[in-house]
């Protein structure tokens, strides 16, 4: 099983003043990731400030090599 690697963590969503939540991950194929994570409003006067609105963000990676953690 992996694990994190803090020195090759990357930010893949806009920090803007919101938690982060729900979030899911799925392989699509050994070239590409999806992650899909919503906006949580706790605190909805700080996330407002700094331009968060409740999104839901979709994002892709797409590997350089292929990910060979693909669960089949």
């Amino acid at each position: 099983m992996g694990h994190l690697i803090r020195s090759t963590e990357q930010i893949v969503v806009p920090e803007r003043g919101a938690m982060l939540g729900n979030f899911g991950v799925v392989t699509v194929s050994p070239d590409e990731t999806w992650i899909n994570v919503g906006e949580a409003m706790y605190k909805p006067e700080r996330a407002l400030e700094m331009g968060a609105k409740g999104r839901v963000w979709a994002t892709k990676i797409k590997w350089s090599r292929p990910n060979k953690l693909r669960l089949p």
